[in-house]
């Protein structure tokens, strides 16, 4: 398999928020398969989220932005049906309203409304990404999914708890939601410090291992019916290998076939080896046998 920066822990995520995308859109639409719209961030290795994006919506219109002609040019060859040069941090203002001052909307170089935007991002929870998801939340049509990514691990944590502490009287329904979820107190604060009321909006919430350090894969929808609790889930080692072996979902999951099958053939050897571990155990007699 072609070496990469990005970890089969980001793999299994990517794929599995992708497949929550799917079902979210089939449920709302109750079709299928549709032209629905994609926006997705290029970067430097397309190919792989492309392929996965697909295989699962293959009649999906995906328009990939990015800053660098190379990333751009790499996406078309995979599979986008539209390449925007752009940077996603830049955006269009929309005209001041009660004289609150100009609000910032979505370029309108992107030809939104999308059905699903991806913000897969690699730095911290910043104020530069809490105004992209205010943004890009405002270019999903009603029904969309917003799926954002972002790292911890470097960043300052005692800023995050004191903008958790700040906002104690705020919100009240929105952080009994999240402080209900299961999951570390340092992703629970950098939430709350990115989505704000958006969090009532969050429907999975994914923490894993980047190629670099930790990282955290958040969906959002953009629906105001009332919509099943969110879940936290921590992926661990060894649990991309469960996913790729249970089904044949090798695009989906940036896995080729002959990984997958050397990956079954480890799994089968390693049942072995725990199945012998435990008939051996089985067949030791007991302490008390020994004493007599």
């Amino acid at each position: 398999m072609k070496s990469s920066a990005i970890s089969d822990q980001k793999r299994l995520v990517r794929a599995e928020h992708w497949l929550f995308a799917r079902s979210f859109l089939r449920a709302r639409d109750a079709v299928h398969n549709a032209k629905w719209r994609l926006l997705t961030i290029a970067g430097p290795d397309p190919a792989e989220e492309i392929t996965c994006i697909r295989e699962l919506m293959p009649k999906a219109l995906i328009t990939a932005i990015d800053i660098d002609q190379q990333n751009l040019l790499a996406s078309i060859v995979a599979g986008a049906n539209e390449v925007v040069c752009h940077d996603i941090f830049e955006f269009d203002e929309a005209p001041a309203r009660n004289r609150m001052g100009n609000s910032p909307i979505p370029s309108s170089k992107l030809g939104g409304p999308f059905d699903v935007v991806c913000l897969d991002l690699t730095g911290p929870a910043s104020a530069e990404l809490v105004q992209a998801v205010k943004v890009y939340f405002k270019a999903l049509v009603k029904g969309g999914a917003l799926i954002v990514t972002f790292s911890y691990g470097r960043d300052v944590t005692e800023f995050y708890a004191h903008h958790w502490r700040l906002g104690r009287g705020l919100y009240l329904q929105e952080r009994e939601a999240i402080a209900s979820l299961k999951m570390p107190d340092r992703i629970r604060e950098r939430m709350w410090f990115l989505l704000g009321s958006r969090i009532k909006s969050v429907r999975s919430v994914m923490q894993y291992r980047g190629g670099a350090m930790p990282m955290i894969s958040v969906l959002l929808t953009k629906d105001p019916r009332p919509q099943p609790a969110a879940q936290f889930t921590s992926i661990e080692p060894g649990d991309y290998e469960v996913a790729v072996t249970s089904e044949s979902l090798g695009n989906v999951y940036a896995c080729p076939a002959d990984r997958i099958e050397a990956l079954r053939r480890s799994a089968v050897a390693k049942r072995a080896v725990l199945t012998r571990k435990l008939r051996v155990a089985a067949e030791q007699p007991s302490g008390d046998s020994k004493l007599l």
